[in-house]
This record gives C-alpha cells, structure tokens and sequence, in this order.
C-alpha cells in the first residue's frame, strides 16, 4: 500500500572504487536495519562499458564520471556528487524529500521527516568559519552578506524543486570558488551560498 515515504530518497554519489564499495554496503546494511522508510539511491559515476555495483536495497544509477569539471577542466572529485544529482533529477521523474548523505554514514535510527519546498533540513557544520581567501573568492562571485551565511552542510533532506533549483547555482560557485583558491571544501560553500542567495532557508539539525 502507498505510503508518503515512497517519495523518500535516500541519496549517495559515489565512484566505482573498492573503498567505496564496502562503504555502500555498510551503509546499506544499516539503512535496512534500521528500517529506513523510502528509496535508497546509489549515484555511480562511472563510464557505459563499466558494470554497475548489484546491492540488496539499493538502486545504483549510472551518471556521467565528472570529476573534471566539463569547462574549466578542473579534478576536484566532488563536482561527481553536484553533476550526478543534477543528472538524476534531470532524467527522472523525481518528486519529494531527498536525504543527501555520504557513503560513510552509518544509521543509528531511522530518519522520518519529509519536508516540502521551501522548508529543507541540514546538519549543523561545527567548524563552520571563513579565512580570508575564502571570503576574497565569496565576496568576487556573490552580493551575498558573509555574516548571513548559515553553517549548513549535509546530511541535508530537501525537497526536488529546491534541489533543482539550487543545483546551477551550487555549481558554478563551486567552480569559482576551486578557480579562485583551490581548496577543499569548495564545494561545501559553494552549498552554504548558494542557499543564501536563492533564500533557500535551512532548519539546522
């Protein structure tokens, strides 16, 4: 019988890597222990003569291997994880909360909160805090305040149409933001801005 977690979308971006591997199976395991309501969702960049992962739960989906970003040519991994979302929602017929989350996490308890546009959910970012190049590179491609910015990073459940809508703008800021530092985490503010700029507004978790 249908119920409103059958639009639930846990969702993971991974390679083909071993280490990513057993990762996925941990996370597997834990999710169906747990006994997570919804859809498990595995995002495999990986090339059309390469075999997709089988697991017991979880749908693995064959997205584009965009570690290099398509323009700039730039290797920063986490560009797989924006690409493959924004390659997901454009070819399916996706509709409700996604849960986004790495291959390590580990279900403790089950997650049962859906939430509709405009109202997203996000983890606390702990060490949440700007040095100056990052402000530099933040201030030369956005009008936003940097004392509005919210410390918010994933695991992150938000709804399709805020996800569609904030994925361009994630990923072009990512991409100035690695042009201007080349630093890790650029994509993690590349997510804290572009919420603030689309007025997507984060309840902290």
């Amino acid at each position: 019988m249908p119920t409103p977690f059958d639009s639930f979308y846990t969702v993971i971006c991974t390679d083909l890597s071993p280490y990513i591997n057993w990762q996925c199976e941990l996370l597997e395991y834990s999710w169906s222990r747990v006994n997570q309501p919804g859809n498990i969702v595995r995002l495999v960049a990986c090339e059309e003569t390469e075999e997709l992962p089988q697991h017991r739960f979880m749908e693995a989906v064959r997205c584009q291997p965009t570690s290099h970003h398509p323009e700039s040519g730039d290797y920063y991994p986490p560009y797989n994880r924006l690409f493959s979302l924004q390659e997901w929602l454009q070819n399916k017929d996706i509709n409700g909360s996604i849960l986004i989350i790495d291959a390590d996490v580990v279900f403790q308890k089950p997650l049962k909160k859906l939430v509709n546009p405009g109202l997203p959910l996000a983890q606390h970012w702990l060490d949440f805090g700007f040095s100056d190049d990052f402000i530099g590179s933040i201030r030369a491609n956005s009008d936003v305040a940097i004392d509005k910015l919210r410390p918010i990073t994933w695991p992150a459940v938000i709804h399709s149409d805020d996800l569609r809508r904030m994925l361009p703008r994630w990923i072009e800021l990512t991409l100035r933001i690695r042009e201007a530092i080349h630093r890790q985490e650029s994509d993690m503010y590349g997510f804290v801005v572009a919420a603030e700029e689309l007025n997507i507004e984060f309840e902290l978790g």
